[in-house]
């Protein structure tokens, strides 16, 4: 597997929670949509349990589709920008600067802000995130690609055997 996919997946896990919350969705939403648990889901957001490739592949296809088919929710493809384009090369040096903006947007978003007030505080909090990424050139496309799914399935190791432990059912009681 590719580094990049790598920490691309571990983006994803750590900010599996916020995203889903910035695409207005509840734990129970999101594991409908995806065919299974919403225990699943807490175990994949409190980390549990590892993010397996094939689990990122569905979950990114599930919020890539949402960007598609819901053109007003430009966070979700702003957010969706930054963190699977422009962060991935600077992500460990940057990664506690994303999770305190994703977790206030996140917070914003649940306490009800929508539109142009949620997009105009997703800016400003991802703002200093994406000039550390354009000054060692890295891209910020912001918009849904398939082209991370073509590099996924063209990647060394697409057909690697998923682990036992990765699809096990954690169970947790504050759920």
């Amino acid at each position: 597997m590719s580094a990049n996919m790598n920490i691309q997946i571990q983006i994803m896990q750590d900010n599996l929670c916020d995203l889903r919350k910035i695409a207005g969705w509840t734990a129970e939403t999101l594991a409908g949509k995806l065919g299974i648990t919403k225990q699943t889901i807490s175990n994949l957001e409190n980390q549990k349990v590892k993010l397996s490739r094939i689990q990122y592949i569905a979950i990114r296809s599930v919020f890539e589709c949402e960007m598609a088919s819901n053109p007003n929710n430009t966070t979700l493809r702003k957010v969706m920008g930054v963190l699977f384009h422009a962060m991935p090369p600077i992500y460990a040096t940057y990664k506690d600067d994303v999770r305190t903006a994703m977790l206030s947007i996140a917070s914003i978003a649940a306490a009800g802000l929508a539109g142009m007030q949620l997009h105009a505080s997703a800016t400003a909090l991802l703002a200093p995130l994406g000039k550390a990424a354009n000054q060692i050139n890295s891209t910020h496309l912001g918009e849904p690609s398939l082209r991370w799914l073509q590099e996924a399935l063209d990647s060394p190791g697409y057909q690697e055997t998923e682990n036992e432990e990765n699809t096990e059912e954690v169970t947790d009681e504050n759920d």
